[in-house]
């Protein structure tokens, strides 16, 4: 889905994107696609929207954000273990590049465990992803999340990260 995000005039001022854990609305998106939010909705790919209500936890160091989104029977993505993905594995992402709702990319995994600093370790992938991306679930050829799309690096040509999906299960739940 698409997190559309709104400051305290209610005016939108980013997107990012997001996946569902469970059926009940626990969901996960990057911290910093929430960060200085104000209020924010889900907008699914039938344009239906639905209150994002609250914030069940986060790292802002993995950038992994778990949030509650108002409303049931949501259709949740199944979790792989991140850390049996392997160098040259196939993989897509899914998400909202540049507002564009429910968009796929294919790439493969560039190195399963890069060291992105302060002691987290990223997933490289080629598949491109753009601004709207961030939060995005990072699939595996079985439709298993093995990651969150986080970003890019500046000035590259499909360098990007993505959160392994194991480190989801390490934010610690208000």
């Amino acid at each position: 889905f698409t997190v559309l995000c709104y400051d305290k005039d209610n005016k939108l001022f980013g997107s990012g994107s997001g996946f569902f854990i469970d059926a009940d609305g626990t969901a996960v998106t990057n911290f910093h696609v929430i960060q200085d939010t104000y209020s924010a909705e889900a907008q699914l790919n039938d344009e239906k929207t639905y209150k994002i209500s609250k914030v069940i936890g986060y790292d802002p160091i993995k950038d992994i954000a778990i949030i509650k989104v108002d409303g049931a029977n949501f259709k949740p993505l199944a979790l792989a273990d991140s850390s049996k993905v392997r160098n040259g594995q196939k993989i897509y992402c899914v998400g909202s590049p540049m507002g564009l709702s429910n968009s796929i990319s294919e790439g493969i995994v560039a190195n399963a465990s890069r060291d992105g600093g302060n002691g987290v370790n990223f997933i490289q992938i080629t598949a491109p992803i753009s601004p709207g991306s961030s939060g995005g679930a990072v699939l595996n050829e079985y439709c298993e999340v093995i990651g969150i799309s986080t970003g890019t690096l500046r000035d590259s040509q499909s360098v990007n990260l993505a959160v392994p999906s194991n480190e989801i299960n390490s934010v610690s739940r208000n």
